[in-house]
């Protein structure tokens, strides 16, 4: 009985420090409207040139 008591302390002291905490957490960054657009090749590379060195995501639709 003497050598459980330190086993269980020492088992449930872990479990205290996963209460909540008084701090909020941060909130995620604030989402941004995709612009679309409908272009044609010449504007599709002009575009393509403006936007060198960040993202930019190109869907293309062909109907045969």
């Amino acid at each position: 009985m003497r050598t459980l008591f330190p086993l269980v302390l020492a088992l449930l002291s872990p479990l205290s420090a996963c209460g909540g905490s008084d701090t909020p957490e941060p909130s995620p960054p604030a989402a941004r409207a995709a612009q679309v657009a409908l272009v044609d090749a010449e504007q599709l590379a002009a575009k393509i040139a403006a936007a060198k060195g960040r993202g930019l995501l190109v869907n293309l639709w062909a109907m045969w």
